[in-house]
């Protein structure tokens, strides 16, 4: 409760006022000067039974006209306040600040989160309201957090396995992730999913700050699960042919076959694998049926045990034919006629005459031979001392 004091003024003042008080009536039609020394020391001057006195004043009260709500989010916080005093000054002050000139209204910005006090008093002539106001609100942490994804699979992969790497824009909190339109459940980053199915997916993921304020626009992320490609058309050389898919890979009957084995047989496989101009079974005399895997020709017996008739003398093969000296004999063309006198060369009777090669004779046989045996009646004259030894050296 305010009380009103009424004091004295000091010894000149007082003196005078007694001075003025002798004059009676006077004083009180002339109160100017004294009421002057009142108002200066911050007083209100009156007249008691004829007596200056300076009493005074009652101190400013000052209140709150604005102020933020109790609660608030908002960082900033407005005051707007007044005074039932005219022509007062203020001064104001934030938690435990120290109080500083203000004016209506009073604005703080960037407050921290949490609680927070406001205290403002005003002052007229020369007194200050000894019970400033005041006012308790806190700044709560209200914003819901932002989340980000920042890894996640291709729109379109064969995989059937899933990673995402997610943040928030404010440390400290936690995440709830969904997969398909499920219910959102506690993660971590990154999460992983596995053995999903083919087809179209959806995933997404909300932060929690330590406030409790949830994101209430989750990061989502779609993507689709495609089959893998067929074996013929996956640029895998899938069974180590050294051959990749269709048409390359004989195991692929088309790019759509899902196996690359295996590989139809030499002999059914529309190649010529051995290069003799000829193609699987029974074209090539090296398939022995269609299901061979070897189409190189086994090797040909010799002439004279192949059946044929190879030099078109009428006679087949060994002993039949007499160009055959054995079934291994490989040339069964029959030997020119030799000469019997002549028995270790083969001197063609056919011809008019035989000479040693580097002799005097004009031929038109030459034998190039020498010391071979001559046997009677040595018609070519090769042993000319007759020791049975022809073209001597």
């Amino acid at each position: 409760m305010k009380h009103r004091l009424v004091l004295l003024l000091g010894l000149g003042a007082v003196a005078a006022i007694l001075a003025s008080a002798s004059l009676g009536q006077a004083a009180a039609t002339e109160p100017t000067a004294a009421a002057n020394k009142c108002k200066a020391a911050g007083y209100r001057h009156t007249v008691v039974r004829g007596r200056h006195k300076c009493v005074r004043l009652p101190a400013p009260q000052t209140t709150i006209r604005s102020k933020p709500a109790k609660s608030t989010g908002e960082t900033t916080a407005s005051f707007m306040f007044a005074s039932n005093k005219p022509k007062s000054t203020f001064r104001c002050r934030l938690d435990d600040e120290a109080f500083t000139s203000c004016v209506s209204p009073k604005t703080y910005s960037a407050l921290l989160l949490g609680e927070h006090h406001f205290e403002v008093r005003a002052t007229a002539r020369r007194r200050a309201d000894p019970t400033p106001a005041g006012y308790d609100w806190a700044v709560l942490d209200v914003r819901p957090p932002i989340t980000s994804i920042e890894d996640a699979p291709p729109s379109s992969t064969i995989s059937t396995h899933a990673t995402f790497g997610f943040s928030s824009d404010e440390a400290g909190g936690r995440f709830e992730c969904q997969l398909d339109g499920g219910a959102f459940t506690a993660c971590t980053s990154p999460k992983t999913y596995n053995g999903l199915a083919i087809g179209s997916h959806t995933f997404a993921v909300r932060a929690i700050d330590i406030a409790g304020n949830v994101d209430q626009t989750p990061a989502p992320l779609s993507w689709a699960i495609i089959p893998p490609p067929k074996a013929c058309a996956d640029g895998q050389d899938n069974d180590g042919d050294g051959k990749v898919d269709y048409p390359s890979d004989l195991g692929c009957s088309s790019a759509e076959d899902d196996t690359e084995a295996p590989d139809p047989a030499a002999c059914s496989d529309s190649q010529d694998n051995d290069a003799d101009g000829k193609t699987d079974y029974p074209s090539d005399p090296g398939c022995s049926s269609g299901n061979d895997t070897d189409e190189a020709d086994p090797p040909k017996p010799p002439f004279c045990s192949d059946g044929i008739d190879n030099d078109a003398d009428g006679e087949v093969d060994y002993p039949a034919d007499p160009g055959c000296t054995s079934t291994a004999d490989t040339d069964e063309f029959n030997p020119p006629p030799c000469h019997a006198s002549y028995p270790t060369i083969c001197l063609d009777p056919a011809v008019s005459d035989y000479d040693c090669a580097g002799g005097s004779g004009n031929g038109p046989g030459y034998v190039y031979e020498t010391n071979f045996t001559v046997l009677a009646p040595d018609p070519y004259g090769l042993d000319s001392d007759h020791d049975g030894i022809g073209c001597e050296t």
